[in-house]
């Protein structure tokens, strides 16, 4: 007569057992449980906060690139020389031309190129109510360039540069500013001495972290500004969109070439000009959040490793006290696997745990952090991804040394 068949072996029945028995043991232990999670959650919300502030950061170049009116496929070049921000003393303001916006026009991989004329706080008057606001001279591509919509009416159009018409449109602050809830479409508004016909409003673009405020603008026809607001057909410059990204370390060289000798510059000469490219706008942007990262990466850091030693330690403390239990499972059939698995997964636990308490805390932080310094408030995906892998990575890490411990012991020895 053959014996009968022992059951088949099923690791998942036996991994879900253990799960129970290390909740269980868990459980009973709550103040060590919230002991070793602690460590864990301040690691875990400080990387929350860095990935969220790098991501948001992203988001705010993204905007800020747009509204010097270039992207990572297009550049921008701007009258006088110098540097971002900072145009060289005595550089001419007046020495770019619609000639050599043609002109560069005319290489193969350029796809388009957006002409523009800006003036600083130009007051537009409705009435008894006024408003200091930008002044931009530009053609029908410029909104289109740079995916900017219009709420109610049209933007700037050809007929309207072509027969130098007395048109404008408003961003939505000067809107709010001048008409309120009132529909300014086909109403008229003043600067200096001539009257424009309001033709459109702009959907609202929003405020950047840096306080500059996008809907406070307002568009005229590139040559109805030259002739009555700059009285000179000069511009101010003008966004080159590329076919492809891929072209842009020859375009900065073509370009640099071209008005050089557009402008007649001898070799020992600077740069009457700026180029300005989006790696520059990532610098500044940089720059700015540096510091804050590095300390809350130091923090991370930190408060990951010491809730490591921490749950590391309280795990050996445990074995010693679970002797008994210990003890007992083993007398009873558990393998070493098992003692070794149940810790570990006690241990994993309580850092997942600790890294899903730390992203809700890191989350609330940077709705907070976004408000305060006017930041996009969005939470990326990598924060979950990086939350659960390091917390993971913690317990398992932390966990190692107390396991393999409590599954050395022997029956004999465990037992009182």
């Amino acid at each position: 007569m053959k014996p009968p068949a022992l059951p088949a072996y099923r690791p998942r029945g036996r991994t879900v057992r253990l799960a129970r028995e290390s909740l269980k043991a868990l459980k009973a232990t709550k103040g060590r449980a919230v002991l070793m999670m602690l460590g864990v959650v301040i690691g875990i919300a400080s990387l929350t906060v860095i990935v969220s502030i790098g991501e948001a950061s992203k988001l705010e170049m993204l905007r800020l690139m747009s509204s010097f009116g270039f992207g990572v496929d297009a550049l921008f070049i701007r009258t006088g020389g110098g540097r971002l921000f900072h145009r060289r003393v005595g550089s001419n303001p007046r020495n770019l031309t619609m000639e050599d916006a043609r002109a560069i026009e005319q290489f193969e991989y350029v796809r388009e190129v957006v002409p523009q004329q800006v003036k600083f706080r130009v007051v537009v008057v409705r009435g008894n109510r006024k408003k200091r606001t930008i002044l931009f001279g530009v053609l029908k591509n410029w909104a289109v360039s740079r995916n900017w919509a219009v709420a109610t009416g049209r933007f700037i159009d050809d007929a309207d540069a072509r027969e130098v018409r007395k048109v404008c449109v408003l961003g939505d602050t000067v809107k709010k500013k001048l008409f309120r809830q009132e529909n300014p479409v086909g109403k008229w508004v003043r600067i200096g001495k001539t009257y424009y016909k309001v033709v459109g409003v702009m959907k609202s673009q929003g405020i950047l972290r840096s306080g500059h405020d996008l809907d406070d603008r307002i568009f005229l026809p590139l040559t109805t500004s030259s002739k009555l607001i700059f009285r000179h057909a000069s511009l101010s410059g003008f966004r080159v969109n590329l076919v492809s990204r891929k072209y842009l370390p020859v375009a900065l060289k073509d370009f640099r070439t071209l008005l050089r000798k557009r402008h007649k510059l001898q070799s020992n000469e600077p740069d009457d000009f700026t180029i300005i490219t989006s790696k520059q706008i990532l610098d500044i942007i940089t720059r700015q959040t540096r510091s804050l990262t590095r300390m809350l990466a130091w923090i991370a850091g930190i408060s990951l490793f010491v809730s490591g030693v921490v749950i590391m330690n309280i795990m050996l403390v445990a074995v010693t006290e679970r002797k008994e239990e210990i003890g007992i499972r083993r007398a009873v059939g558990a393998t070493q696997r098992d003692i070794l698995y149940q810790f570990l997964e006690e241990s994993v636990f309580v850092a997942m745990m600790g890294g899903f308490l730390g992203l809700v805390l890191g989350y609330t932080l940077f709705k907070i952090i976004s408000m305060l310094f006017v930041i996009p408030g969005l939470m990326s995906w990598k924060s979950f991804i990086l939350a659960t892998f390091f917390s993971t990575l913690t317990g398992l890490v932390s966990g190692v040394f107390p396991a393999w411990k409590a599954s050395r012991l022997t029956p004999l020895e465990a037992m009182p």
